[in-house]
């Protein structure tokens, strides 16, 4: 694996610095995709080349002209994509790219059936997977409604995090919803509202080209941010073969293939867990697999290389993870900071999301960047 060029897209992700490390580890000749010098790919010291391009993270059209550019130039071997938009446009063009270089991307198709959350819990239903009750397309709403009860869950197709969600509690506010500008239920998932005191779970998953299971790595999400619903800021791994084996079916009935992260729920009032969401590509937290041992950016380039892929069976050992930054944060905001399990004070088999010894400045970078975030957010919140 030694001197394969690699670009490494995504340069402000927090999933990007796992990879860098584990592309590091191999030998790989490192360039990454950034779009400020704060980000996290322009801070580390394992890339030998930093690009640096002013556009939007979240601009598509501007994102897929430089990686036109950047691939069709022949500079590279391999490259990975590792957030929603920029694995969007791999997947979407990936028969003109394979030209120029190897990628450890689904085709559009499959990307889509976890992409798009109505596709997923469509192929959960069909095939007995146990998840959250959706809405199909052609069931009348106030059917589903009347199966369901309020509250009931309106989130986008496709978005990431909670962008967009929206809890409504009952007809009126059903009926607000509906009637307000630009909203489109066909672009939204209509669900059942489960009670967010069950426990919650991540669990990440590798498989190869030929739909088996390589490694899993499952993790509780203990705490989150924002308190009322958000990404993860402390989890760990837990002993639950039997999400893993749900998981599993989910991939194999989809046809998956490479990295991904499964979110489940659990249902107090049924007592089983349930799916949410695919995210088929690399997770912030994607890092608690590498502190468990895996490299995650091995099995990528090995992948996109149509190598052979090593079986790790999983056996549980307790590893946990914390992003420091949004974990503060929740111990000021949740009224829950004194009950949290594990307790918030307790440091055992504890590391960060983002500080590492070897590479310590994207920590510093990263918390610039999220400052600067916070006062330019504060400052709208005030006109």
């Amino acid at each position: 694996m030694e001197n394969i060029k690699v670009l490494v897209l995504d340069g402000p992700g927090r999933q990007v610095l796992p990879a860098l490390k584990g592309l590091n580890d191999i030998g790989c000749n490192i360039t990454t995709l950034n779009y400020s010098k704060l980000d996290i790919g322009y801070a580390s010291r394992y890339p030998q080349k930093k690009l640096l391009y002013k556009i939007k993270a979240q601009d598509k059209v501007e994102l897929k002209r430089v990686v036109d550019t950047e691939i069709c130039s022949g500079k590279y071997d391999v490259v990975i994509p590792l957030s929603d938009i920029s694995t969007q446009i791999i997947a979407e063009n990936i028969e003109t790219y394979s030209k120029y270089v190897k990628m450890p991307v689904n085709d559009y198709d499959t990307f889509m059936k976890a992409y798009d959350k109505f596709k997923t819990m469509e192929i959960c239903q069909k095939n007995n997977i146990p998840c959250t009750r959706t809405m199909m397309q052609d069931e009348p709403l106030e059917e589903f409604i009347s199966k369901v009860g309020y509250p009931i869950v309106v989130k986008p197709r496709s978005a990431c995090g909670s962008v967009g969600f929206r809890c409504v509690k009952n007809e009126n506010e059903l009926k607000e919803l509906l009637l307000s500008a630009g909203f489109n239920l066909f672009d939204y998932v209509v669900q059942e509202y489960v009670d967010q005191h069950g426990r919650q779970y991540n669990i990440h998953l590798f498989m190869d080209g030929d739909g088996n299971l390589v490694f899993s790595v499952p993790t509780q999400k203990c705490r989150w941010f924002p308190v009322d619903g958000g990404a993860s800021c402390f989890c760990r791994v837990v002993d639950r073969k039997d999400l893993v084996e749900i998981c599993t079916k989910l991939l194999k009935e989809i046809g998956w293939k490479g990295y991904c992260e499964i979110e489940m729920i659990e249902d107090v009032s049924e007592g089983t867990e349930k799916v949410i969401e695919i995210n088929g590509r690399a997770s912030a937290s994607i890092r608690i697999c590498q502190l468990y041992g895996m490299n995650i950016a091995e099995y990528m380039v090995n992948l996109a290389y149509e190598k052979d892929l090593i079986v790790h069976p999983f056996k549980y050992r307790d590893v946990r993870m914390r992003c420091i930054h949004t974990d503060l944060l929740w111990f000021l905001k949740s009224k829950e900071r004194l009950k949290s399990t594990p307790s918030w004070f307790n440091n055992r088999h504890t590391r960060d999301q983002i500080f590492m010894l070897s590479d310590p400045l994207p920590f510093f970078s990263f918390s610039i960047q999220s400052l600067l975030k916070y006062n330019k957010e504060m400052k709208k919140r005030k006109r």
